[in-house]
Order: structure tokens, then sequence, then C-alpha cells
């Protein structure tokens, strides 16, 4: 019976991060479309010990398995559930951050055609061409 019990408390805190993992998700999602990106970085950082601690209860989970209750059965349902949340979250998140990305490529090639323009347009050197000049009239 503690066996059981274990293995629904493992499967409580595994919903606990589960449910963090999307809030995290969804901070990420509200820094990305305000565009801060240093906070990015450790939200990022965070979500990965999450994932981690997320890892390490799944192998204990498989470790302590037991015969399924009616409670564990509801817990690994919820879990389930609120991880395919985060994925949609997560592959709405990684879309928006890929139209991100294309739009500072744009901006950057926008850039490098203006500054390649601006070079050849105005900063060319033009090249000299030597001629003969005559400074004297001929026959005097």
């Amino acid at each position: 019976m503690d066996n059981a019990c274990s293995a629904v408390e493992l499967l409580r805190q595994k919903l606990e991060l589960a449910r963090e993992i999307y809030e995290n998700t969804v901070v990420q999602s509200a820094v990305l479309t305000e565009k801060d990106y240093n906070s990015l970085n450790g939200l990022l950082a965070e979500r990965q010990k999450y994932i981690d601690r997320f890892a390490a209860l799944d192998q204990l989970c498989k470790e302590n398995q037991e015969e399924d209750t009616e409670e564990s059965a509801e817990l690994k349902h919820l879990i389930k559930s609120k991880m395919e949340e985060v994925f949609k979250q997560s592959s709405a998140n990684i879309e928006n951050a890929r139209k991100l990305q294309s739009q500072w490529s744009e901006s950057i090639r926008h850039i490098k055609t203006g500054e390649s323009a601006l070079k050849k347009g105005y900063y060319r050197q033009i090249p000299q061409q030597y001629g003969y000049f005559f400074d004297k009239k001929v026959g005097k």
C-alpha cells in the first residue's frame, strides 16, 4: 500500500510539474509577442529545469509502477492532457519564433542591400584614366 501511495504521490508531483511547464510556455508566448528577448533566455533555462525534473519523476514512476487505481488513472489522464496543451502552445511559440526570425533576416537583408547600394553608388572610387594632355601649342 505504501508503494501505491508513493506512486500516486509521484503522479501528483508530475502533474504539478506539467502545470508549471505549461505556465512557463504561456509566459514564453507573451514574451515572444512583446519581443522581450532578454527574459526569454531565463524562461527557457527555467523550462529546461522543469523538464529535467519531469523526466526524473517519470523514471521514478516507471520504477514504482503498480496496478492502476482509479486515482492514478485519472492523474495519468490529466498529465497527458496537460502535456498535449504544452505541445500545442510550444508549437505556436515555435511558429511565432520562426516568423520573428524571418522578419529579422528580411530586415538584415534590407540593411545589407542599402549598405551595398550606398557603397557602390556614393563611395565608389572612380578609376582615373591617364590620357595625353598638351600644354603647349604645337608649332610655335
